[in-house]
Parts: C-alpha cells; sequence; structure tokens
C-alpha cells in the first residue's frame, strides 16, 4: 500500500519530523556523545567540531587533539591491542571526514592545517599477520608488521585514499583520491594511483 504524499499533510509532518530528530541529536550530542569522546581524549585543543556521530574509540588508544579541529561523522578511531600505548595525533587546524579509519598499533601523527578526505583509511600495522599460520592461529599483529605512518603539516589526503604502515608524508603534499601509498612521499608534491607515485 502506498499514500500519495499530499502537501498539506506531508507537509507539517516533513517539518515536525526534521525538527524532531534535529532536537534529539542535538541534545544527545551535547550532553552524552560529545563529552564521552572528550574524556576518552588524553588531551582536546580549543574549538573541536564533532558531527552528531562522535568517532568511535577503543579504551587503549591515547589520543591527541590540536586546536580548531573539526571531526565529521562515522570516523573510527582504534587501537590494536599490542603495544602498551598505541598513540594518535592530530595537529591542530585540521580537519576529518566522514567514515575515515584510524589503525595505531604504535603511532599515528597527523599534522597542522590537513584535511583529510571522507573514507580515507590510515594504518601504522597489517590488521592480521601476513603468516597464514599465525593467521589460523588467530595471532596478534607481530611487532615487526608494526611501524609508526607520519603525515606533515598541510597535507591533503583524497578521497578514499589508503596510507599504510611505515609511510612518512612531507608537508603540503597532495595525495589524489583512491591512492594507495606504500612508501614515503617527500614534501610539496602530488602522489597519485596504485601504487601511489610521484
Amino acid at each position: 500500500v502506498r499514500f500519495p504524499p499530499v502537501k498539506i499533510i506531508y507537509g507539517p509532518v516533513s517539518f515536525i519530523h526534521y525538527w524532531g530528530l534535529f532536537t534529539l541529536r542535538t541534545t544527545k550530542k551535547i550532553f552524552l556523545d560529545d563529552p564521552l569522546f572528550r574524556y576518552r581524549c588524553k588531551e582536546v585543543g580549543k574549538n573541536l567540531q564533532t558531527s552528531f556521530k562522535v568517532p568511535l574509540t577503543t579504551p587503549n588508544l591515547h589520543i591527541y587533539i590540536g586546536n580548531n579541529c573539526s571531526i565529521n561523522g562515522y570516523t573510527t578511531f582504534s587501537a590494536a591491542a599490542i603495544n602498551t600505548d598505541p598513540t594518535l595525533i592530530i595537529g591542530s587546524n585540521t580537519t576529518i571526514g566522514y567514515e575515515v579509519v584510524i589503525s595505531a598499533a604504535e603511532r599515528v601523527e597527523i599534522g597542522n592545517n590537513c584535511l583529510i578526505a571522507d573514507r580515507v583509511f590510515i594504518a601504522d600495522n597489517s590488521g592480521h599477520p601476513i603468516n597464514p599460520t599465525l593467521r589460523l592461529k588467530k595471532a596478534k599483529v607481530p611487532k615487526s608488521e608494526i611501524s609508526p605512518v607520519t603525515i606533515g603539516d598541510n597535507v591533503w589526503l583524497g578521497y578514499q585514499s589508503v596510507i599504510l604502515r611505515g609511510v612518512t608524508i612531507g608537508n603540503n603534499s597532495i595525495i589524489g583520491a583512491n591512492s594507495v601509498v606504500t612508501k614515503d612521499v617527500p614534501a610539496n608534491v602530488i602522489f597519485a594511483g596504485n601504487p601511489a607515485k610521484l
């Protein structure tokens, strides 16, 4: 059964529905989600902006956020349970887009004034052991497959790009959309492709 969208009925219903949801989401964010996220961080600078969906985090991750940062919805900041103090550092004036996933087993550092587009994936570890026998045993990632990621200042990571373990990206560089970065990127360049190259 389908009801026709009669304007005189569904106009007011649409208005009430929109503003009702907006009020509920805003209230939840102000009094629950945002304070909980800040509580889980080791340090948060001034003027942090979050959307209705604050980042999903794991308790063992040490998070440091600079001033004037913006973190959009459905992001995930996770830590592999390998080291005692996995660390994520986000510099000042940095924007993180929707559905960004950052996995830190040791250290991921993002500089100041960076633009991290939607659906970017950053990891300092392989996620699962490369050795098939270890994977069958459900073993943790070995330390030999963990290497910090460092992203310099004023870097732009394009939509759905992937930054893998051990990578350093120099200041002012751009990573093209859908690129897979497997090696260091110098400053002031554009890298793109799979694998990404100059």
